[in-house]
């Protein structure tokens, strides 16, 4: 995060950068009480910290950057929850592994299933509910090729069956409250509310009702502060992408309010993600390439200026639990067995049985088999959806919640 700028509600292109110049500045005031942590992910492992990037401490040691944890978040309690392989753990913040869960497949727009990986995990702040996102990149008959995501609950100590809280063709979702999520789509619906247990998702505004058609854009990825009272998300893509946040009138925690009001806005950053407020709603944790970045006083754009509180860390969930992760285990027993509705499941052979990105190759080469003996006229076809399912693969497994960006750019290629 080089600049931010200060928006006008339908201006923000006029605006002036307003430079930060975070390294050459000191630190801003007197160091707040350490009663709150942000968990993150770091070289393929969770792991937790003060906010100010003091008291780092690594929560989990099997995850590498070819089979990376991803998608860490937390509730109130400090109990994390975040995406391995095909399932979600949760464990204590001492990394002892409480359950996992197998999710099943869930059915995109067109009726396929979509199963592997959940590329998004959110743990609600009662500690009661996950929310998960699965993707992939299909070209099913008689409807157009492209990216799609389906969003759906499960309770986070068993399994339970998506259509219990109501699923939605949706990703990036997170916690208004223990039972109403953020969830994020395409034009037209890009910034949206589900309520658990709801037949279907509420619209709750465009890019182009706040700043106008001519200069619309992409909106993903972004968190309502605890208070309601203020949203973050990351608008645009590529090189263009920043984070704004925005003044909320109304009370997105129980109704629709009307579109919220452009405040602030990072400045432009390729692989910018991830914005998460702090317990009191008055400051930002944002990551990009260098790390994660901290921005006290929200409401002020100019200052403080945000500080690299956490280099090399990537997709932070801030949270109101202290970072006290007690002993570990000595000997730790075996891991519990993954929750999917199954009493057993019998031990994998062929792609299955591969892990990372070998599990990744392994599909590729075998969904290019099936294609060599498709019929002549979806031979093509199928080896391009093929090649973009790979994409795809590993882009979830490297990037995870920047990975939204890699959608749009393989269904773009």
């Amino acid at each position: 995060m080089k600049e931010a700028r200060r928006l006008s509600p339908r201006g923000g292109g006029r605006a002036a950068v307003l430079a930060l110049a975070c390294a050459a500045l000191p630190l801003f005031g007197a160091a707040p009480a350490l009663a709150d942590s942000i968990v993150y992910a770091k070289d393929g492992n969770v792991w937790l910290a003060n906010p100010d990037g003091s008291g780092q401490y690594q929560v989990t040691a099997d995850g590498s950057p070819d089979h990376p944890y991803r998608s860490p978040s937390q509730a109130d309690d400090g109990t994390i929850a975040a995406g391995f392989g095909d399932e979600i753990v949760r464990m204590r913040q001492n990394g002892e592994v409480l359950n996992r869960i197998d999710p099943p497949a869930l059915l995109d727009s067109v009726s396929q299933p979509l199963d592997g990986p959940p590329i998004d995990v959110a743990i609600s702040p009662d500690g009661s509910r996950i929310a998960y996102t699965m993707a992939s990149y299909t070209c099913p008959v008689a409807a157009e090729c492209g990216a799609r995501t389906a969003t759906a609950y499960t309770a986070a100590d068993r399994l339970t069956p998506p259509q219990q809280g109501g699923t939605t063709y949706l990703r990036d979702p997170s916690w208004v409250t223990s039972s109403r999520t953020l969830q994020f789509g395409g034009y037209t619906h890009q910034v949206n509310v589900h309520d658990v247990g709801a037949a279907s998702d509420a619209h709750w505004f465009d890019d182009w009702e706040v700043v106008g058609q001519p200069a619309s854009t992409d909106l993903g990825d972004g968190e309502l502060n605890p208070q309601g009272t203020m949203l973050a998300l990351v608008r645009g893509y590529g090189p263009g992408a920043t984070v704004v946040w925005y003044d909320v009138s109304g009370n997105a925690q129980t109704s629709l309010p009307p579109p919220p009001s452009m405040r602030c806005a990072t400045g432009a950053d390729a692989g910018i993600s991830g914005p998460t407020w702090s317990p009191d709603g008055q400051s930002l944790a944002i990551a990009d390439p260098e790390g994660i970045w901290v921005k006290r006083g929200a409401a002020n754009c100019e200052s403080p200026a945000p500080i690299l509180a956490i280099p090399g860390g990537s997709q932070p969930d801030w949270g109101p639990a202290p970072v006290n992760p007690g002993p570990r285990a000595q000997q730790p027993g075996p891991l519990p067995a993954p929750s999917s509705g199954a009493t057993s499941k019998p031990r994998p052979v062929g792609c299955a049985a591969k892990k990372g990105a070998a599990h990744d190759r392994c599909g590729y080469e075998a969904a290019l088999k099936r294609c060599g003996k498709a019929p002549k006229a979806r031979r093509a076809r199928c080896i391009a959806a093929a090649r973009r399912a790979y994409a795809i693969s590993k882009c979830n497994r490297k990037h995870g919640k920047s990975r939204a960006r890699c959608l749009r750019a393989v269904k773009r290629s």
